[in-house]
């Protein structure tokens, strides 16, 4: 068991090219490099549907990820990775991978066994769920190098769904009326044993995304479900303290992005 962060996502990176075999017109595909969750991409169609992806030079990718997605639990992505053309797998093929989304999570994540380098990825869909529907939203893609750390975070980590709603009650019948609000998940944990040798490497989370950009973390990246891994924004962090020589700690809280 390891966790993983993702805060280098390479399909944010300027002129990287998308080329897929089905969009709606006014949802295409570049639209999964759009912080907004809701302004996705739409296929027309549900079977074998393609993306290609050209981030124009060699990238370091590891981690990956459907955000934002109403694809079902039982449907399957794959992977590609190339370094001469999109849809050849000289770098790496991940097989037929189950998407296992859940509901509200809306999130298939897959990581590599190691560091890949590669120009050009292809992931395939096939929503066989989404059949009568017609066609499946993607709302973000991740598709990045993976930090992950030598030690995970201490036992206390909570993980909960955020409601914004407000029940406001009658004063005299004392009945309930609810102004449903926003719902979101949070993830705070902290880490109490950071070696020396990667404190640069939080310290650059903190520079690279603050509370700005949007980050990938994976509470274990062997459980190959979305549940623990959430894609949102640092809500809060802490200072990176010395309590002891050359032994760091830090927490942080991290929002779901909607």
């Amino acid at each position: 068991m390891a966790c993983a962060f993702g805060y280098q996502n390479s399909i944010d990176n300027s002129g990287v090219g998308f080329t897929a075999s089905s969009e709606a017109t006014t949802l295409p595909a570049t639209n999964v490099t759009d912080s907004r969750i809701e302004k996705s991409w739409r296929a027309l169609a549900t079977s074998g549907v393609t993306l290609g992806i050209d981030f124009l030079t060699a990238q370091t990718l590891r981690q990956f990820a459907l955000i934002g997605t109403n694809i079902g639990a039982a449907d399957t992505w794959q992977i590609k990775l190339s370094a001469s053309a999109i849809g050849s797998t000289d770098v790496y093929d991940s097989g037929v991978l189950t998407a296992s989304v859940a509901e509200d999570y809306e999130l298939a994540y897959h990581i590599a066994a190691a560091d890949k380098s590669a120009r050009y990825m292809q992931i395939t869909i096939n929503a066989t769920s989404r059949a009568s529907l017609g066609y499946f939203d993607v709302g973000r893609i991740y598709a990045g190098a993976a930090f992950i750390p030598t030690r995970n975070p201490i036992y206390g980590l909570t993980d909960k769904w955020q409601d914004n709603s407000v029940i406001t009650r009658a004063p005299k019948s004392g009945a309930a009326y609810v102004d449903i609000g926003s719902r979101f998940r949070r993830l705070d944990f902290g880490f109490d044993a950071i070696p020396a040798s990667e404190k640069d490497t939080f310290q650059e989370i903190d520079r690279q995304i603050g509370m700005r950009k949007q980050i990938l973390f994976t509470q274990d990246t062997s459980s190959g479900t979305d549940k623990q891994t959430i894609f949102g924004y640092i809500a809060e962090a802490s200072p990176l303290r010395l309590p002891y020589f050359q032994t760091y700690e830090k927490s942080y809280s991290i929002e779901q992005a909607r």
